[in-house]
C-alpha cells in the first residue's frame, strides 16, 4: 500500500518555527515528502536533489520518511486482508481519503466495524503508525534544536578576550567563594650564614581561596617508566578528593598534563585559557639555582626501563574537572589569567619535583621569577630519582631531599591537610 501526499502530509507533522528559522535554506516538509513519494517533477527532482548533496541533516530526514513510508504495507501482510477498508474491495495503488476508515472519528464509527477482529488490528497499526511518525518528526525538531545551540557555543566571540573576562567573572561569582586557607609553610633557613646547616621553620599564613590557585603538573595517564606510571596512578587517587576539596572552597584549579593539549582541544576548560587577554610579562627576577642533591641523569627510572617516550594521552583519569577549571600547560597563558583572575598564590602538586615540577614553563622556578607566591604540597609530589644513582638512598628518600632542596632556595612546602 502507497500513502497518497494528502495521508503522508498528514502523518509527518511540521517542525516548530524555531527548526525552521534555525535552517531556513533546507527542505520543507512538503518537499521531503513529496520526493519520498516520487511525486516531484523534473526541475523539482534536481533542485532537492543538488541540496541533499550538500546537506546532510536533510538526507537523514529523507531518509526517515522513505523507511517510515512502506511501514503500513508491512503492517497490513501480517496482520491480515486488507479489504477491510471498504469491505470487499482489493487495494490497488494509493486508497481515497474516504476510504480508510481507521482515520474517521470514533464517534462516526459503528460498534460492530470497531469491534471487529481485522479492524481492530488495523486500528492499532494505524496508532502505532502515528506514534512513530509522531516522534520521528519530534526527534528531528530535537535535533535541529541541538544543533543550532551547538553552533551557538562554538561560535567564536567577536571580541574573545572580553567574552574570556566575563564569563570568568561570572564563574567566579557565581562560586560564592570568599573563604581563606591557613597555611603552615615549611622552610629552611642558615641561621648562621655560611655555616651549611640549615634548620627547619614553619610560618603559618592565612590567604584567600580567591587569590589561590591549584596548578596540577604532569599528572598523566601513564609514563615510560613504569614504576614512576605506578607511583602516579596511586598519587593521582589520593591527590583527587583533596582537588575537590580545595574546588569547593573557590581555590582555582589549573590542570597542566604537559603535551597532552590536543587531546583537550576543544574542552571549554582550554578554552578560558586561550581566550584570556594578554598582558606584559614582568621582569624576571634573578634568583640562584644551586644544583640538585640526587643525580637523575640516567632519567631516574628504578624499574629499568631506559628508552625514553611520550607515553602520555592525557591526564590520570583518577582526577575529575570540573567547569570552573581551566587546561593549559604554558606559563605565560597561565601567568596572564592568573593575573587576570587576581591570584597571587600558587600551590603545586604533582610529578615529579626534580623535573617538571620546577622546571615547566608553569612551574615554581618561573612563576617565582615572576613575583608569585608558590608552594609545594609535598606529599602530593614523587621525583624521578633511580636509588641506584648518587647518593644512592632510597626513593622516598631521594624524595625529601629535593622537597628540602626546595625548601631552602625556591618556596615553602605545606602538607596536603591544610587543604581539606
Amino acid at each position: 500500500m502507497k500513502l497518497t501526499k494528502e495521508e503522508l502530509f498528514r502523518y509527518y507533522p511540521r517542525p516548530s518555527p524555531g527548526s525552521i528559522e534555525s535552517r531556513a535554506n533546507c527542505l520543507g516538509e512538503d518537499e521531503l515528502a513529496r520526493a519520498a513519494m516520487g511525486a516531484l517533477n523534473r526541475p523539482e527532482r534536481d533542485r532537492v536533489a543538488d541540496h541533499l548533496a550538500a546537506c546532510s541533516e536533510c538526507v537523514e530526514e529523507f531518509r526517515l520518511i522513505r523507511w517510515l513510508q512502506p511501514w503500513p504495507e508491512q503492517v497490513a501482510a501480517t496482520a491480515g486482508d486488507p479489504s477491510f477498508f471498504d469491505g470487499s474491495a482489493e487495494l490497488n495503488g494509493s486508497v481515497e481519503k474516504e476510504e480508510i476508515d481507521l482515520l474517521r472519528p470514533v464517534w462516526r464509527r459503528t460498534p460492530q466495524r470497531l469491534l471487529a477482529a481485522n479492524r481492530l488490528s488495523y486500528l492499532v497499526a494505524a496508532l502505532l503508525l502515528i506514534f512513530v511518525l509522531t516522534l520521528g518528526a519530534w526527534g528531528i525538531s530535537l535535533r535541529r534544536q541541538n544543533q543550532r545551540l551547538a553552533a551557538l557555543l562554538n561560535e567564536t566571540p567577536a571580541n574573545p578576550a572580553q567574552s574570556s573576562t566575563a564569563a570568568n567573572k561570572a564563574l567566579k561569582e557565581s562560586s560564592g567563594s570568599n573563604g581563606s586557607l591557613t597555611l603552615h609553610l615549611r622552610t629552611r633557613v642558615e641561621t648562621f650564614k655560611g655555616s651549611g646547616i640549615w634548620d627547619e621553620a614553619v610560618i603559618e599564613r592565612t590567604v584567600p581561596t580567591s587569590k589561590t590557585a591549584i596548578i596540577i603538573c604532569d599528572m598523566w595517564d601513564k609514563h615510560w617508566c613504569e614504576g614512576a606510571s605506578r607511583r602516579c596512578d596511586e598519587l593521582a587517587a589520593r591527590m583527587a578528593p583533596v582537588i575537590d576539596g580545595a574546588r569547593s572552597t573557590g581555590v582555582q584549579i589549573i590542570h597542566s598534563p604537559s603535551d597532552t593539549m590536543t587531546f583537550y582541544s576543544d574542552w571549554p576548560q582550554r578554552r578560558r585559557l586561550i581566550l584570556t587577554a594578554e598582558i606584559p610579562l614582568p621582569k624576571a627576577l634573578e634568583i640562584p639555582d644551586p644544583k640538585l642533591p640526587i643525580n637523575d641523569s640516567d632519567g631516574g627510572c628504578d624499574t629499568g626501563q631506559k628508552p625514553w617516550y611520550r607515553a602520555w594521552t592525557r591526564e590520570n583519569s583518577h582526577i575529575n574537572f570540573a567547569q570552573g577549571d581551566a587546561i593549559s600547560d604554558n606559563g605565560k597563558e597561565i601567568y596572564h589569567f592568573l593575573k587576570e583572575h587576581g591570584i597571587d598564590t600558587i600551590i603545586y602538586m604533582g610529578v615529579h619535583t626534580n623535573m617538571c615540577v620546577l622546571n615547566r614553563s608553569f612551574a615554581i622556578k618561573q612563576m617565582t621569577r615572576w613575583g608569585l607566591q608558590c608552594v609545594l604540597a609535598r606529599d602530593l609530589t614523587d621525583t624521578m630519582y633511580n636509588p641506584q644513582s648518587p647518593p644512592y638512598v632510597s626513593h622516598e628518600q631521594g624524595t625529601e631531599l629535593v622537597v628540602q632542596y626546595i625548601e631552602k632556595y625556591w618556596c615553602p612546602s605545606i602538607s596536603s591537610r591544610d587543604l581539606r
